[in-house]
């Protein structure tokens, strides 16, 4: 082989074309959120298990990296800026509310607005912010936000997701050349959620497969396997093996927290899973609980026989909304050139008017936008109702057809 043969192709993309992939590191997010990826961001030991468990409490979290800390000034700094508590400086600060130690998200109240910094996955969540959409998972919520990442690309809100992994520092005993190291909780973490994005027919990276069938290899002995591992082992040398073993307990945690436009993570009110052949009966009662009338006035009787056997739901668009563990509507959208279409939403009656439509209009909204796209939409022109609530939340009629409206946001 010749010297010219050895010259590397720049031309070369190491991205591989799968629904769902893992890479690690802050070049690695900044890469996926310059693709337009969804981000799913892991930092098992301890950022992602505080976040899941501040969050859980009903706390917002803002992340800023210790150089962002120092850069406004300091941590009393922060504190003014954003309103908010700021973790303590080390782990085992006793005169903070709270620390980067999970264990100490007892001390922190609904409603407190509150910064985390550490070096490895607050950087990074506070780097993701204009990605298409950004959420944290460890092990405790692995399998709720590989559910809802699956949800998200099979009704078109992106097309791909990375698993940004956020890997370790060497201590200050341990220093090396490169200070970052392989941290194999973080590539369980991240495995939790590839595993469940595969449950729910996403295609996987080589990487991403890996991480899935090494995680599920090791669930059932997770403790042991962290309590085992070198950040683990710090951690328990330190006198905090109680936050091992909360970031240890998978799968009990239904939660998405969800980075939001004002730059704080929040846990989101509802999630979504993909529709499956399962969910015609529900699709069907809900379709005849929210649109009956509306379908009456535009087209005429309703016969239930004929509607039952004229219904079929265009199940590989469609995500099941569910709150608190209870399905409860559901969302049919896709992508459609340079919009994203949303062709319906659909709420149980009893849950309209509380908001909760609004905050899915809006998480649709968010993410079309930050893709480039334009919401668009038709509404039934006899349903007022819908038309004033879409209007309240900025969409304005475009267009006319016979029996439709024609609706969009500004891209």
């Amino acid at each position: 082989m010749g010297a010219q043969d050895e010259r590397p192709d720049h031309s070369f993309d190491p991205w591989p074309e799968r629904a769902v992939h893992i890479e690690w590191g802050l070049a690695a997010l900044e890469q996926a959120r310059s693709r337009g990826d969804g981000i799913v961001v892991v930092d098992v030991l301890s950022f992602s298990t505080l976040v899941a468990l501040l969050t859980e409490r009903g706390a917002a979290v803002r992340s800023l990296a210790p150089d962002d800390i120092a850069a406004m000034g300091g941590r009393a700094a922060v504190a003014r800026r954003f309103d908010a508590h700021v973790a303590g400086a080390t782990r085992d600060d006793a005169t903070a509310r709270f620390t980067l130690s999970p264990a100490s998200a007892a001390g922190v109240e609904a409603g407190d607005r509150v910064v985390v910094t550490s070096l490895n996955g607050a950087r990074l969540a506070a780097s993701a912010g204009s990605a298409a959409f950004a959420v944290v998972a460890g092990l405790r919520n692995g399998a709720a936000v590989g559910c809802f990442v699956a949800a998200a690309m099979r009704i078109g809100m992106v097309d791909r997701v990375t698993i940004v992994a956020a890997g370790e520092q060497w201590n200050e005993r341990n220093i090396a050349g490169e200070r970052v190291r392989f941290a194999i909780e973080d590539w369980l973490g991240a495995g939790a959620v590839a595993l469940e994005c595969r449950a729910r027919d996403a295609t996987l990276s080589s990487e991403a497969e890996v991480a899935a069938r090494g995680f599920d290899a090791s669930r059932r002995d997770l403790h042991s396997v962290l309590a085992g591992c070198v950040s683990g082992r710090e951690l328990i040398e330190l006198g905090f093996e109680r936050d091992v073993a909360l970031a240890a307990a998978v799968g009990v945690d239904g939660g998405v927290p969800w980075l939001h436009g004002d730059g704080f993570v929040k846990r989101l009110p509802f999630t979504l899973r993909p529709a499956t052949g399962h969910d015609r009966s529900f699709l069907f009662a809900l379709k005849k609980a929210t649109m009956l009338d509306y379908i009456v006035a535009t087209f005429g009787p309703w016969n239930d026989r004929v509607e039952r056997r004229r219904f079929g739901p265009e199940l590989a668009r469609i995500a099941v909304v569910t709150v608190d563990g209870s399905d409860v509507g559901m969302v049919e959208a896709r992508a459609d050139g340079n919009d994203f279409y949303l062709a319906n939403l659909q709420l149980s009656p009893q849950l309209q008017g509380g908001g909760l439509g609004g905050q899915i209009v809006d998480l649709l909204v968010a993410t079309a936008h930050a893709r480039g796209r334009a919401l668009v939409l038709r509404v039934l022109k006899v349903n007022v109702r819908a038309r004033l609530f879409y209007e309240r939340l900025g969409l304005h009629v475009t267009g006319e057809l016979e029996h439709h409206f024609s609706m969009s946001t500004s891209s």
